[in-house]
């Protein structure tokens, strides 16, 4: 494509790109290079330097980009006054200090799960995630519930191996039995992590479902295993399905 009069050519060029992530949720080497009208290996070096910018992200394994931190992070920035983050931010403030653990509201792209807001608690927290952090989804409370809301056939192509990452010994690795949990997950409403994705951490999660039956966002409150143990989760996951109703409910 020829850059409109005036233009930059490089930036015109760049900003085409950044625009095909808008309507693809994945974005491989020769799609990129057919759209921009040039060669596989200048598509290659305008994905890198994008990636070099924190703008896209390249996954090792399937070979494509996705949105970066930093292009999460602008869209956030530039969300409408409805966004789930601005109706839900004084109750997910509240759940934190009502809980007194830390509260994170997320959402799925692809496979992963990114962070669009933390709420820490007073007491000093080490590894926080924090806004456009991003993480298997299959190893997190909020990622099995936003993956338990797709339908079948999307969770297969999202999910398309029976292997699976891990980061812990009590990490998921088969899909059969990821699946065979998002099936639990439906059914209570909430969903559960002990140590899936750090040792020691613990997690609980509930969705967000808009008016029109959508699931949004996942809201989810995570502390130290032995903080977060029986009646003390059990607590946790009402208050969580509470909140994250309540924030569907004013969307």
């Amino acid at each position: 494509m020829s850059a409109p009069e005036g233009r930059v050519r490089s930036v015109d060029t760049a900003a085409q790109l950044l625009l095909l992530f808008g309507r693809e949720p994945v974005v491989r080497v020769g799609a990129a290079a057919r759209h921009l009208g040039v060669a596989p290996s200048t598509a290659h070096r305008l994905l890198s330097t994008l990636a070099a910018r924190g703008l896209v992200e390249r996954d090792p394994v399937a070979h494509v980009y996705y949105p970066g931190p930093a292009l999460v992070g602008l869209g956030l920035a530039l969300a409408a006054h409805r966004d789930v983050r601005v109706v839900g931010r004084e109750r997910l403030r509240a759940l934190r200090d009502t809980v007194g653990e830390t509260v994170h509201l997320v959402v799925l792209d692809v496979a992963s799960i990114v962070v669009l807001e933390t709420f820490e608690p007073l007491r000093a927290v080490s590894g926080v995630s924090v806004a456009g952090h991003r993480s298997p989804a299959h190893l997190n409370a909020a990622g099995k519930v936003l993956l338990a809301a797709l339908d079948p056939g999307e969770l297969l192509r999202l999910l398309p191996g029976e292997r699976l990452p891990g980061a812990t010994a009590r990490s998921i690795r088969r899909r059969a039995v990821l699946l065979d949990e998002l099936a639990a997950v439906r059914t209570a409403g909430f969903a559960v992590t002990l140590g899936e994705l750090e040792e020691g951490l613990a997690a609980v999660a509930a969705p967000v479902v808009d008016g029109a039956g959508r699931v949004r966002a996942a809201v989810s409150v995570s502390g130290s295993a032995p903080r977060l143990a029986g009646v003390v989760l059990a607590a946790a996951a009402a208050r969580v399905r509470e909140v994250a109703a309540a924030i569907g409910s004013d969307l």
